[in-house]
Parts: structure tokens; sequence; C-alpha cells
């Protein structure tokens, strides 16, 4: 259909290149209120709020990846399928739900009916909440201090309208121009019937998985005798929720107390109001910032540029041409061949999530055999 309509083909890439600039934006908002100290009292309905919105984001990633039902979807079923099996205590649970009632039909109508209800819903609140209380002032200057205690009326906030929705407006143009332009200039390669797109097709587009892959990095570093330290990747990721939730419980504490930071806050706290000063409070975000998405480039970056393509050609190697993803849970349970072993016995492979990560990170490892275990 999107090769016959100039139209649909612009509205596909639209929705590929929104979703990335969508998790970016969400990361750099969460980022942003954390540098700011936005989620402090009474604004910590904003922060919950915000971070359920996060959450609902990071699902409509995962059931939008899911829905085209490419080899990039298969790929990304079996891998979050073995993520939340980790998971101690519901893991086998939720690995049944995704395997056995997770299907398309059920996908799509999560995708386009129950989250976004859920998302207009939480956002109302977010957005009420936001405009009764006002935006954040950020970390408080030492100068607005002083005029309080003075008696002299503090400066003007930044009002919500017009000047802040003029604010938004104008972003949401630019960045919708941006998003038009790459969605006409760069466009994700799809010539399905004819030929099934791989899970990385499409070299230096960035896309969900790149994200993804942050998650799923001890598939591909903790195999054989260190697959058992793997409950720890979603464990981590619970706990990272859990300590973003209690950031307003966290930010009533006494960090001066902690040795080493109490001479450091005092001299940042003794600054003159300014870019500086707002910049020593950041640090902290901002290196964090910085290492996540260090983190999700360069994982990403490498298996999309050194994958698929290096194999799974329409050029030399056309008998590598994919077809379309078969029954889930037959193809996860039967075994692939990755080589042979001393004697010339044919090594088999679980086409489990270990397989998955080598095989995106290092597809020509499978020429001469790679035995997870």
């Amino acid at each position: 259909m999107c090769l016959l309509s100039p139209a649909g083909a612009l509205i596909r890439n639209l929705h590929r290149w929104s979703a990335t600039f969508g998790i970016t934006f969400v990361m750099i908002h969460a980022f942003h209120a954390m540098a700011r100290r936005a989620y402090r009292a009474p604004r910590d309905i904003i922060w919950w709020s915000g971070m359920v919105l996060g959450t609902l984001f990071l699902l409509f990633l995962i059931t939008g990846v899911i829905l085209p039902w490419d080899w990039r979807s298969y790929m990304a079923v079996i891998i979050w399928s073995d993520w939340v099996k980790l998971i101690p205590g519901l893991g086998g649970y939720l690995q049944g739900l995704i395997f056995s009632m997770f299907t398309l039909g059920r996908d799509y109508v999560v995708h386009i009916m129950l989250l976004p209800a859920m998302l207009f819903a939480v956002l109302g609140v977010h957005i009420f909440v936001m405009r009764r209380l006002g935006l954040s002032p950020g970390v408080p200057k030492v100068d607005e201090v002083i005029t309080l205690h003075s008696g002299e009326k503090p400066k003007k906030a930044v009002q919500w309208w017009p000047h802040f929705v003029i604010r938004l407006a104008v972003a949401f143009v630019i960045v919708t121009a941006l998003m038009v332009a790459l969605a006409l200039l760069i466009q994700v390669p799809y010539r399905a019937p004819e030929t099934i797109p791989l899970p990385d097709e499409g070299e230096n587009i960035p896309g969900p998985e790149w994200f993804f892959l942050l998650f799923w990095q001890g598939f591909y570093y903790l195999t054989g005798s260190l697959k058992k330290f793997n409950f720890i990747m979603p464990l981590l990721a619970i706990f990272l929720f859990i300590c973003m939730f209690m950031l307003p419980f966290l930010s009533k504490l006494s960090f001066d107390k902690v040795p080493g930071l109490k001479g450091l806050i005092a001299k940042t706290g003794a600054m003159r109001p300014g870019s500086l000063k707002n910049f020593m409070y950041a640090t902290p975000v901002i290196v964090l910032a910085a290492f996540v998405f260090f983190a999700i480039f360069t994982g990403g970056h490498k298996a999309k540029t050194f994958s698929c393509d290096s194999c799974h050609t329409g050029m030399e190697h056309k008998t590598f041409l994919m077809s379309v993803p078969p029954n889930v849970d037959r193809y996860y349970n039967a075994p692939k061949i990755g080589g042979v072993d001393a004697q010339g016995v044919p090594i088999l492979i679980p086409k489990d999530s270990y397989w998955q990560l080598r095989h995106l990170y290092q597809p020509d490892s499978f020429a001469y055999g790679w035995d997870p275990e």
C-alpha cells in the first residue's frame, strides 16, 4: 500500500521518526525535571503522573514494534518474553501472557485503544495539576530568597497562557517540520511483500530497538556460566523505577551530611545566581543523561550497521532472503544448526534471546558455531 501511496509512505515514515523523537524528548524532559528538582512537594503528583506517562510511552514503543510482524518484531517478542521471565515470582506468568495471549490482534487493540485512552487520562491529570501549581521555579536563587524576605514582590513567573502555550506551539511546529523533512529525505526501507525487511534494515536510522538494547545487553554479555546473573536486568529496571518514584521523599533528606558533599554543597549554594550555579546543581543529572544516551547510541549503532546486511542481502546471497516470520512458539523452540563441533557433529542452538542478541551483533559467529552454554 505504501508503495502505491506517497501519503501512506509519508505517514509510515513519520510514525517511525516520531517514535524516535518521542522517546528522546520524554527522556530529556525527565532529566530536565530532575535537574530542576521539579519533583519536590507540592509538585510530587506532577512527577508521579509523569512517571506513569513515561511507562505508557515505553509500552507504546513495545507494542508498536511488534505490530508490523516482521523479523524486527519477532526479535522483540522473543527477547522481551525472555526478559520478563527473569522477574522473580511473576516472570513465568508474564512470559506465558506474551506467548499465549499477546497476539497481534490484542496488541493492536492495546496500541490504538487502551494505551491512548490511558495516556490522555493521565496527561489530563498531569497538565491540570501543573496548571494549578504553576511551573517549577527550579533551583532557588539567592537573590530571589532575599527579595522574598525583604517583603518586595517577587518576579512574575512565566504564565501558562499565552506565553508558555506560544513557546510550545513554536517548538511543535519546528519539531514537526524536522520530522517531515526526515521522513521525506531518510525513509525507512520497506519493500514488502517482495522482500521482508530485516531487524536492522535501514542502517543508521534510529528506531525503538536502539533504546531497547539498553535493557537487553545482559543476553549478549552474560552467557554460559554467567547466565544465572541475568535476573539482574529486570531487577535493575525495577530498582531504577522505584528510585525515581521515591525522589520526592529523597529530596527531604539532608545530603550535606554525607562526607565530602558538605563543602561542595556549601560552595555551590554561596555562588552568585546564574547559569554556572544552575549547571553545578544539574551536574549529576547531566552525567546520568550523557551516560544513558551514550549507552543507547553505542549499543544500537553497532547492531544496526554491522548485523543483518552483512549476510541477508538482496544481491549476492539471494538464498539468505527472509520470509514472513513463522509461528512464534514453534520457531522459538526449534533448534538451529550453528556449525559443527570437533567431531563434526552439528551444534544445535535454541533461537532464544541469547541467540537473537548474538546473531544481531555478531552474525558471522554462527558460521563457525557458537555454543551459549
